[in-house]
C-alpha cells in the first residue's frame, strides 16, 4: 500500500486556480466536482499553511504514522459530525493552537454559483468579499448563518497528544471574504455564541491567493501529499495520445 508522501510539493498556478474557482469559465462546466473531489480539501489546508509560514509560523496537519492520512476529527462517538483535518498552528503574537477545521471548497460552481471576476476593481472585489462573509455570518448575533458550517463549533475528541484547551474552531472556505474588522486579511477570527467556543478562525484561499497576484507572485508550493499521490497514480494510468 503506498501512502502519500509527506513533501508531497506541487507547484500551483495561482491565476489558472483563481480563473476556474472564481471565473466559472465555460470549459470547467461539468467538471467542478471531480476536480473538487481530487485536491479540494488538500489544496485549501495547503494555502493556509503557505500563509502561516510566510508570516514566520508554522502549521502541520496531523497525521496517522502508518497511513499517512489525516487524523480523523469526530467527537469520538459512534455517530455524529466529522470535520476534514487536525491542524497544529503557530505564528508570531499567537500561542500554538491546534485546529478543528472544516474545508468548504465552495466557489462560482456551486453555493449560489457567482462570478468574482479577476479584472474587478479592488472596491468591487471588497464588496463583495464582504457581501459574502455577510451571507455567513451574523455580527449582531455572533452566529453562523449556515446550517453546513455549524458543526465547525461542536467540540471534537483531540489526539492523544493534544491538549483539549488547545483546540481552536477553524473554517476554511474557497471564497473570498472579509471581516470588517480585520479588512484584507485573509485569516481573521470572530466571537461565536457558542456553548463549546468563544471564538471561530476563519481562512479565505481565494483571498489570500489574490493578495499574492496583486504582489506579482504568479506560482506557489504548496504541500499537498494526498492530490500528489491521487495525480502521480492517474499520471501512471494514463497519458494522451
Amino acid at each position: 500500500m503506498e501512502s502519500p508522501s509527506l513533501t508531497g510539493l506541487l507547484a500551483a498556478d495561482i491565476e489558472g486556480l483563481l480563473d476556474f474557482f472564481d471565473e466559472k469559465p465555460p470549459w470547467s462546466v461539468g467538471h467542478a466536482t471531480g476536480i473538487v473531489n481530487l485536491v479540494g480539501e488538500d489544496l485549501n489546508a495547503a494555502c493556509l499553511q503557505h500563509y502561516l509560514k510566510g508570516r514566520g509560523g508554522d502549521a502541520v496537519i496531523l497525521r496517522d504514522s502508518v497511513t499517512g492520512r489525516p487524523l480523523p476529527v469526530t467527537t469520538g462517538r459512534t455517530k455524529g459530525p466529522r470535520l476534514d483535518r487536525w491542524i497544529r498552528a503557530q505564528w508570531p503574537g499567537q500561542p500554538e493552537v491546534v485546529f478543528q477545521t472544516e474545508i468548504k471548497s465552495w466557489s462560482a460552481h456551486g453555493f449560489g454559483g457567482i462570478r468574482l471576476p479577476l479584472g474587478g476593481t479592488a472596491s468591487e472585489v471588497r464588496k463583495r468579499k464582504r457581501e459574502q462573509w455577510d451571507d455567513l455570518y451574523d455580527a449582531r448575533r455572533r452566529r453562523l448563518k449556515h446550517p453546513m458550517t455549524l458543526k465547525v463549533l461542536e467540540r471534537m475528541k483531540p489526539p492523544k497528544d493534544v491538549e483539549p484547551g488547545a483546540v481552536c474552531p477553524l473554517l476554511i472556505f474557497w471564497f473570498a471574504l472579509e471581516s470588517r474588522r480585520s479588512p484584507n486579511v485573509p485569516l481573521f477570527r470572530v466571537k461565536v455564541d457558542s456553548p463549546e467556543f468563544q471564538e471561530l478562525w476563519v481562512f479565505s484561499v481565494s483571498g489570500y491567493l489574490r493578495s499574492l497576484r496583486s504582489e506579482g507572485v504568479e506560482r506557489v508550493e504548496l504541500e499537498m501529499p494526498d492530490a500528489a499521490l491521487r495525480l502521480r497514480k492517474l499520471n501512471g494510468w494514463f497519458c494522451s495520445v
